[in-house]
């Protein structure tokens, strides 16, 4: 209904979330076939069907199994937590649906007067959505780029931690550089950067 309100820079930036998305979802695909030592194709078989959100969990489990009695670093736990939540905003950006943000408010309260025609003149719009009864957390449209940018960002940080700690299995599958040029530890703080900006 409000999505014409949309500039044309952040409709490039909802199709990057998509592309951003799809990048990491393969790259999930990638670890979790290369940790089990699978043949691609059979694992790929045994991963099509599934959300990106039970791809993250299933990770998430190898690595608890892998890292059995030593725990698993808390880079991998760091990225898993990021991942989690980029994927909620992801699935509010491309299925929600966008309003203003005076209408996504449900309680009265919350509303001042006069508000939505400020969210009218500043074209404050966002997504919202709704599933199973609840409310997810609505993401503004100026918002877009940094969900986008991070979730690249924490992509490339999950390739370097698998490649730093199971070099051996590393195939080369997710189309990225077989030893990225940054490490871990570069890659967190570009994240924490970037996250810290509005």
């Amino acid at each position: 209904m409000f999505s014409d309100l949309l500039t044309e820079a952040q409709k490039a930036a909802i199709a990057n979330v998509t592309i951003a998305s799809s990048e990491l979802e393969t790259e999930l695909e990638r670890c979790i076939i290369e940790l089990c030592r699978l043949w691609w194709p059979h694992g790929a078989v045994l991963l099509e069907n599934l959300r990106v959100e039970s791809k993250l969990n299933i990770l998430q489990q190898l690595l608890e199994t892998e890292f059995h009695g030593k725990g698993v670093p808390e880079a991998f736990s760091y990225v898993y937590s990021n991942l989690k939540d980029l994927n909620a905003q992801r699935n509010t950006i491309v299925h929600g649906q966008w309003t203003l943000r005076s209408l996504a408010v449900e309680r009265i309260g919350e509303r001042k007067p006069g508000q939505a025609m400020k969210d009218i003149e500043r074209k404050d719009i966002v997504a919202h959505r709704r599933r199973r009864g609840k409310q997810s957390p609505s993401i503004a449209a100026r918002q877009i780029k940094k969900v986008s940018d991070l979730m690249s960002l924490n992509r490339h940080l999950l390739h370097q931690l698998f490649w730093e700690h199971f070099s051996d299995r590393v195939l080369g599958l997710s189309g990225l550089p077989i030893s990225p040029a940054k490490s871990s530890a570069q890659i967190r703080r570009l994240i924490r950067r970037r996250a810290q900006r509005s």
